[in-house]
């Protein structure tokens, strides 16, 4: 009989007490996990951002040595497709096209020893890593600013990259070597 008396005299835990302590780990469990979440989405926008900053660069300095060393320029609707396209002599034959195709910008190079004619050949560009920058989707303006634009003795250059989450506006300024336009 005292083995039994002292089985009643224990503390057990209850059900209730069990769900208690069940629900409180779960709600903790519930709020770390938001904030995990939301720490990485967040370092994934940034990340994203600092890639568009850095592609944006590479396609600003591409068209600033270009637009530096050419010998005559001009803006123009060359193909009359409703956007206005930058048209770079870089030598005696060699010229240099920047044009925007399906919402991309796309540097041409001019090869004048092609046999029977000359041919433009499209030219990507990298970023660091290795990969085109022209996966990512370039556009005009909302405003209606032509991507590029003569004002004055200035080449303007307006853009925004985008990618998944994330676009980044780019307005650009170039003194050509070419002293009239």
């Amino acid at each position: 009989m005292s083995m039994h008396k002292a089985a009643q005299g224990e503390q057990g835990v209850t059900l209730i007490e069990l769900l208690i302590v069940i629900g409180l780990i779960g709600l903790v469990s519930l709020a770390s996990s938001n904030f995990l979440t939301s720490f990485w989405r967040f370092g994934d926008e940034n990340r994203q951002q600092i890639d568009l900053q850095q592609q944006s660069r590479i396609i600003l300095l591409y068209l600033e040595n270009d637009i530096k060393r050419a010998t005559e320029l001009a803006i123009d609707d060359i193909d009359t497709d409703g956007v206005r396209e930058l048209l770079l002599q870089m030598g005696e034959a060699q010229y240099r096209l920047y044009d925007i195709v399906n919402n991309q910008l796309v540097r041409f190079n001019h090869d004048p020893d092609v046999p029977g004619g000359t041919q433009w050949k499209e030219q990507a560009f990298w970023n660091s890593s290795g990969k085109a920058i022209t996966s990512q989707i370039f556009y005009q303006k909302e405003s209606g600013e032509p991507f590029f634009a003569a004002q004055g003795d200035l080449i303007k250059i307006n853009f925004r990259l985008i990618s998944e989450q994330n676009d980044y506006p780019v307005e650009f300024s170039v003194h050509p070597r070419v002293a009239k336009l």
